[in-house]
């Protein structure tokens, strides 16, 4: 009997400890919280693995993400990015005076032998009058330009609206490249249109009553140039400029004769004495119109250049102004050459600077456009993968140049053909061509990106 109650003690104790031990454990451990942790993680872990495994297939077991572009038509231009030196025979005038300057003639505008091409004074504190009257004779200058004669159609309205929109692009685009010279230049050109619309869209016919006060100030102005003076006549019949750089007695057509490579450096380091002590250059006159542009290049470039050829120069320093320019010569020393360019033409909107930043245009591509990136080699053919549908097929293309990273494309490419085997409906065995590679086609879906391609293999 005292055996079972010790049993039974013994058994009750047991129980409280187990059950003591239970709290303990729910005490430290919220069990609904870690279950749901649990079920968390475990459910991290299956959506992990779907998406590796969807991942996988895609991209045909991490072998790179599928990049497409699409082949279209496009054009670009091959052009040499550099410096050009302007080599004239120009007559430089020279004035004792150091006073205001009134000019005559505009820039450019031809005088006949004996003309009075402008007026100097002594006068120093008159100096800014010269400045003053510079400004009135462009804002004349683009007034007169601004006329609109006759009837306007609607023609003529659209394509001066497009021609605001471009002059608008093109400045835009001239002061995000910090070329703030040929802004200027562009921002006239942009005034001369903007007045056009004016006079089109207005009730006033003309800027007439503008355009007379202007030459009203102007003429007060310069009669309040006084005391001594000298005026300046033109030596012969050519054109005048008011600009001079000091380096008329150097950048000669007698220096360009002989000039090398070497010599143009030494050029480029000549001090210019031309003057002398005391004289203020004021103006000068060329003879004639004809110029010539000294543009450094390398002699193995010389077959990208073709002698007695024109070709499209753009001065980037005068609002883009585009010249077609006669290759008169190349000159080589060294490694080194020189292209000389010549031309008659010479724009208002041009300035004459010696030293133009240019670029030529040596060739244009045109074709289907695709990535130098994308470009691969199989059977020793140059093509690209392209996607159709979802299979891989590799594409030959006929590269006809390449400019700033894309490769112009012909699209009359031949395909590679291949010769099969094959039973015909009479059991005998014969041969036939198939094609291997196609051609790429317009509007293909070029591959940029992505390893492991070959030719039929299936994205999933």
């Amino acid at each position: 009997m005292r055996k079972d109650k010790n049993n039974a003690c013994d058994g009750a104790r047991e129980t409280a400890t187990v059950q003591k031990r239970k709290k303990r454990f729910g005490d430290i451990f919220d069990t609904g919280y870690l279950r749901s942790v649990i079920i968390g993680a475990a459910g991290s872990v299956i959506l992990l693995g779907l998406v590796y495994y969807v991942c996988w297939h895609i991209t045909g077991g991490f072998k790179g993400g599928v990049e497409l572009v699409t082949a279209v038509n496009s054009s670009a231009e091959e052009r040499l990015e550099t410096v050009g030196y302007m080599f004239r025979d120009e007559t430089v005038l020279y004035s004792d005076y150091g006073g205001a300057v009134n000019y005559a003639f505009a820039d450019g505008e031809r005088a006949a032998a004996g003309d009075m091409l402008l007026t100097t004074y002594r006068d120093p504190g008159s100096a800014s009058i010269t400045e003053a009257l510079k400004s009135i004779d462009k804002r004349i200058e683009i007034l007169k330009e601004s006329a609109v004669e006759g009837k306007v159609s609607v023609s003529y309205t659209k394509a001066l609206e497009n021609s605001i929109d471009v002059a608008l692009r093109a400045m835009g685009k001239s002061l995000a490249e910090g070329r703030y010279g040929s802004a200027v230049s562009q921002s006239e050109d942009l005034l001369v249109l903007l007045n056009k619309k004016d006079l089109i869209f207005s009730s006033s016919e003309t800027y007439g009553s503008v355009l007379a006060a202007l030459e009203a100030e102007r003429a007060s102005l310069a009669s309040g140039l006084t005391g001594e003076s000298k005026r300046m006549y033109a030596p012969y019949a050519g054109y005048f400029y008011s600009y001079c750089d000091g380096n008329e007695g150097l950048y000669t057509v007698n220096a360009l004769n002989e000039l090398t490579p070497s010599a143009l450096d030494d050029l480029k380091n000549a001090a210019d004495n031309a003057g002398g002590s005391g004289s203020t250059a004021v103006g000068k006159i060329a003879r004639s119109r004809k110029w010539y542009l000294v543009v450094e290049t390398e002699k193995s470039s010389l077959k990208d250049h073709s002698v007695g050829k024109l070709a499209e120069v753009v001065f980037s320093d005068c609002g883009d102004v585009a010249l077609k320019m006669l290759l008169e010569r190349t000159v080589e020393e060294g490694e080194r050459a020189l292209l000389v360019y010549s031309s008659e033409e010479l724009p208002e909107g041009m300035d004459m600077m010696r030293r133009f930043n240019i670029s030529i245009k040596i060739r244009e591509y045109s074709g289907l456009r695709v990535p130098v990136s994308a470009i691969r080699y199989v059977d020793g053919r140059e093509g690209v993968y392209c996607l159709f549908g979802n299979t891989v097929l590799f594409r030959v293309i006929d590269v006809v140049g390449t400019v700033d990273g894309y490769a112009y494309v012909s699209e009359n490419c031949d395909p590679v053909m291949t010769t099969v085997e094959e039973v015909n409906k009479d059991g005998e065995r014969v041969q036939r061509e198939v094609v291997l590679y196609g051609a790429l086609g317009l509007y293909d879906r070029i591959i940029t990106a992505g390893t492991g391609m070959y030719h039929g293999l299936i994205i999933d």
